[in-house]
């Protein structure tokens, strides 16, 4: 499932974000959550805000971390 969840970053995401928000906000493995909410911050349209912020109440602290690091390279972009 981790290849999965990898291979969604090379997808165009902006065609994907809600199937991407659902996997980082709701999908049992924290790898795949964590891999989602990469993707998300790739995608870096304000659409992705709200799984984002969700993420960053995860259960899991590295789904947490990515959530983060995502939020802050979409508020500081450069």
């Amino acid at each position: 499932m981790s290849r999965a969840a990898a291979a969604l970053i090379t997808v165009p995401a902006r065609t994907v974000v809600a199937e991407l928000s659902a996997a980082a906000t709701g999908d049992k493995a924290a790898e795949v959550r964590s891999f989602a909410v990469e993707a998300l911050g790739w995608v870096g349209t304000a659409n992705v805000l709200p799984a984002l912020h969700r993420s960053t109440q995860d259960p899991d602290p590295a789904v947490r971390r990515q959530a983060a690091i995502e939020l802050g390279r979409l508020a500081d972009p450069s």
